[in-house]
């Protein structure tokens, strides 16, 4: 398997896990990265729907890629991991303070970033 292949295979897998997770059990979830707990219904809600719904749909997506465009995979790959680093780079500004998992997340993010962009990059070869 070609690496640009695998690594929106192993993007969408992430995805996905991570989606079904907090549309599953938000309150386990949230309060094991970040040691918040709901207060209200809705904020359980908006977790399932933000971080689950769109989780799992950006995973079902890149999955969807594998088999029609990898490219496209790869560029939406890119697009939301900039996105996730460039949110949480500015909450470790702005907010201060994080867990060990918002650094652990940011250098994972950061990671899969940079594969991503040098697969991209193999695939214009």
């Amino acid at each position: 398997m070609k690496f640009g292949k695998w690594l929106v295979l192993v993007n969408g897998v992430l995805f996905v896990g991570f989606g079904l997770g907090f549309i599953v059990a938000p309150s386990y979830f949230s309060g094991l990265f970040t040691g918040g707990t709901f207060t209200t219904a809705s904020a359980a809600i908006d977790v399932r729907a933000t971080y689950g719904g769109l989780g799992l749909g950006v995973g079902i997506w890149l999955l969807l890629c594998l088999k029609r465009n990898v490219r496209l995979g790869l560029l939406g790959s890119l697009v939301v991991l900039a996105s996730i680093v460039f949110g949480r780079t500015v909450g470790l500004v702005a907010d201060g303070n994080p867990n060990n998992f918002m650094f652990v997340f940011l250098v994972a993010e950061v990671a899969f970033l940079v594969a991503t962009l040098y697969a991209l990059r193999k695939t214009h070869e």
